[in-house]
């Protein structure tokens, strides 16, 4: 599980604190009621600012960034998932247009779903990185 915002403005004004989290794991996560997750510290500023401050965090902005993660993760299941597929597809029209309906084609497909298995484990572990 990874904490998406890291900072707390220093003149949040907007309510309750979120604190936004995504599980980047295929396991399911279940966090209880009043369980503890995480853990935040305060520091004092001793220094004014060198530029006034403007709030740029909104909960809107937090929104937009979960929306655009979620639709970044979809992308990448598609990816995880389509190119396996697609790199069978090549292997058999490669074998059917080499060898035609003999076994020559059946090898190749055979090749093609070995190299799809190295594959798909290989982007699955370069995806959660």
């Amino acid at each position: 599980m990874r904490i998406l915002g890291t900072k707390v403005d220093p003149g949040w004004a907007e309510g309750e604190l979120l604190v936004p989290v995504q599980n980047f794991s295929r396991e399911t996560i279940r966090l209880k009621y009043q369980e503890k997750f995480c853990t935040i510290v305060f520091f004092q500023n001793e220094s004014p600012p060198l530029a006034p401050y403007t709030s740029g965090s909104s909960r809107a902005k937090l929104f937009r960034l979960l929306a655009q993660i979620s639709t970044d993760s979809f992308w990448r299941e598609v990816l995880v998932t389509a190119l396996p597929v697609l790199v069978i597809v090549v292997f058999a029209v490669a074998g059917y247009f080499l060898f035609g309906n003999n076994t020559g084609f059946a090898a190749l497909v055979a090749c093609g779903v070995a190299v799809s298995s190295i594959t798909s484990t290989i982007l699955q572990r370069i995806v959660r990185r």
